[in-house]
This record gives C-alpha cells, structure tokens and sequence, in this order.
C-alpha cells in the first residue's frame, strides 16, 4: 500500500515535457517509453472514423524518466539529483553529443520500419545544419574601433577605390572631417549578412 501511495505522489511528465528537456520529437519519446515499465498510458474511447485509434495519453514518473536517461546515456551510479532538470537543452549543446546519439541510436533500433523514414528526415536536418556551420566562414569579432579605407577594403576584400566609391551606400561609413572612417562593429554585421 505505501508503494503505491509513494508512486502516486511521485512527479508525473507528460511527452511534451521530456521532449522539450531532451530536445528529441514527441513521437521519438512515445516510441522511447511506450513499452518500459512503470509508465502510465491511459487509453481513451474509441474514436468514430475509420482506422482512427484511440486517443492515449502518456504519463512518466520521474523514477522512470531517470532510469531511461541513465540507461541510454551510459551512467552507471545513481546521480545526487534528478538527471530531468540536468538535462541538456538541445539549444545550448550542454550535453556529450556521444550520449545524445546514443539515445538517437536506441531509437533507430526500436522504431517500426514505417517511423524510420521520419527518423532519417530528423538526422539529415542535423547533418545539413552540422555541414552549413562548417562551410560558413569564421568571422573574428574585434573590438570596436574605426577603420581606415585600406583596412576596411582589406577585410572586405575588395579595393581601396570600391571603398571609397560605395561608402555612401555603406552603412558603417563615418566621416569625420575630410577623413572616411569606418565602424569595425559595422562592418563586421554587414559581412555576417553578406
């Protein structure tokens, strides 16, 4: 009986919240949880329609959440805290991407042949994402300071003769007297844009 009072208080995550902390799709977490002990699928009534299924809603105790985690990111002693609120977010890259693919690969083991393509789609998004980071150049922000028409045409890589001619159509030009100047911070946003 205190069993069940204990897993009755535990916190319960929806999908939408697992997928949102592990930065993996909704259907992936489904397909991760649907078959593991302990977690709640409560099946609603059938649905009107042909070959509609029923409505299921997914509930995971955090005890599950965590062994899941630990489980397909490799960690083998139990953490001081919950690893769900250590998780990496997939926008901040926290996280060993060797774990991460982990995760990635026990889907792709345990996906029916039909999820698979869907799968595939989500990693070529990475991998042309991956390959656009690479081939972009590198820009070096520097400190702000004012550049001359030869170090402004230098990291433009065009001629002193372009600078000048264009700087009115610049929009980090600066004159200061007779002296063209130009932004360092300007320039460096106008070539992040070209």
């Amino acid at each position: 009986m205190q069993e069940i009072l204990e897993a009755l208080q535990e916190k319960h995550y929806t999908v939408a919240e697992i997928s949102t902390k592990w930065g993996i799709s909704t259907d992936s977490i489904i397909r991760l949880f649907e078959n593991v002990p302990g977690v709640l699928i409560i099946r609603g009534p059938e649905r009107k329609g042909r070959k509609r299924q029923p409505r299921r809603l997914m509930r995971i105790p955090a005890s599950v959440a965590d062994a899941v985690y630990r489980e397909i990111s490799g960690i083998r002693e139990e953490p001081a805290a919950s690893p769900l609120h250590a998780l990496p977010e997939s926008s901040n890259g926290g996280g060993s991407m060797k774990n991460e693919l982990q995760a990635v690969l026990r889907l792709a083991q345990t996906s029916s042949l039909g999820e698979i393509p869907a799968l595939l789609g989500e990693l070529e998004q990475i991998r042309v994402t991956a390959l656009a980071r690479l081939s972009a150049p590198a820009l070096v922000s520097q400190p702000e300071k004012l550049l001359d028409v030869r170090e402004t045409a230098e990291r433009m890589h065009t001629s002193v003769d372009y600078a000048y001619r264009n700087a009115g159509r610049l929009p980090f030009a600066k004159r200061l007297g007779r002296k063209l100047l130009f932004s360092s911070s300007g320039l460096d946003k106008y070539l992040a844009r070209k």
